[in-house]
Parts: structure tokens; sequence; C-alpha cells
């Protein structure tokens, strides 16, 4: 096999070495040596562009945020979100926004791989809001009228939109799994 012979492998190991999620780890895995000049040349400005930003800019500050797949897997289910998983949304969206600014600083050197920040939604006003009513995994006693509802009811809802959608997923399937899901919603949330 060409990748043991020119020891790729190898190199996957130690790539794999410096990956942070397990996700960027299995992606690393099932990389394939390039034969296609074109696509090369592109993957070694990558390369060549991430080492310059890296030499200029230090480190990205990179942090594992593997866990918001679990929270979007939770939330797009209908599910509610308790004060602590919106604590971890919050530091993710504090991550997204070191990480786009240490993109944006990369702009000055006119560096390619800078522009990956406009792909970047740092969702500002919804962290500032988490963090001025989240307190250690409670909500804030002084919260605005719709974090105070949050607190009562300990946790966040769903969107309306939601709700229907996972109800007619549940009914579909069988209609007392979606009555139940409804009634258990309703009780959850005071309704």
């Amino acid at each position: 096999m060409i990748e043991n012979q020119i020891e790729f492998n190898k190199v996957k190991e130690i790539w794999a070495g410096f990956a942070i999620t397990k996700e960027a780890k299995n992606r690393i895995k099932e990389k394939w040596i390039i034969l296609d000049e074109s696509t090369l040349r592109a993957e070694l400005k990558n390369t060549s562009d991430a080492k310059e930003m890296i030499e200029k800019l230090g480190n990205p500050p990179l942090q594992d945020v593997s866990e918001i797949l679990e929270i979007l897997k939770i939330a797009s289910k209908g599910e509610c979100l308790t004060p602590y998983r919106l604590e971890r949304v919050q530091s993710i969206l504090s991550c997204l926004e070191r990480l786009s600014s240490y993109l944006n600083r990369g702009k000055q050197y006119n560096n390619s791989l800078a522009y990956y920040d406009e792909t970047l939604f740092t969702y500002e006003e919804l962290k500032e809001e988490i963090v001025r009513q989240i307190r250690p995994e409670h909500v804030d006693s002084h919260a605005s009228k719709d974090l105070f509802d949050i607190r009562i009811m300990g946790l966040l809802t769903p969107l309306p939109s939601v709700v229907r959608s996972r109800f007619r997923s549940l009914y579909q399937e069988d209609s007392k799994k979606a009555t139940d899901y409804f009634y258990k919603l309703s009780q959850d949330t005071n309704y």
C-alpha cells in the first residue's frame, strides 16, 4: 500500500496528535494522499498560510467544542436546555469570538485563511444575555422577564415551531407518544 511505503500513515498519526476534537482526529484518519496537482497546490497554499498565521499571530485559540453537537441534538429534538447547557453554549460562543478575532487579525497580512472568520457567527447578543443572566447553573433572580420565566420553569422551552414539528414527527409514529411528549412538555413548562 502506497500510504505505508511513503509513511503517510505516520504523518497522519503525528498530525492527529495536534487535533483537539475526536471529529478532527477522525477526519485526519480518513485523509488520503493527494494525487491531483492542482488540489495539492491548493492544500500546500493553505498549509503555508496557516504556518504564516501561526508565526505572526501565535497559536490559534482552539478549544474542544464538540459538546455543542449534543446540545444541538437536544434542542433539535424539541427538548429543553438547562441553565448548565446554556452556560456551555455561552462558553462555546466565547471560543468562537476569540477564534473570529484571531482570524480577523490575520487579515492585516492578507492571509487567505483569515477570511474564514466571515463564516463564523458569534451571536454576541445571545452570549451577553446568557452571561448577564445565568449564574453557576441557575438563572439570576434579577434576570429579564423572559429569563425570569425560565428560572421559574427551571429550563428553556423550545420554539413553538420545534414543538409542532416534533409533535407531528412523533404522531406519525404513534399518537400516544406524541401526546405524552406534549403533556410532559406542558408540565415541565408549567402550562
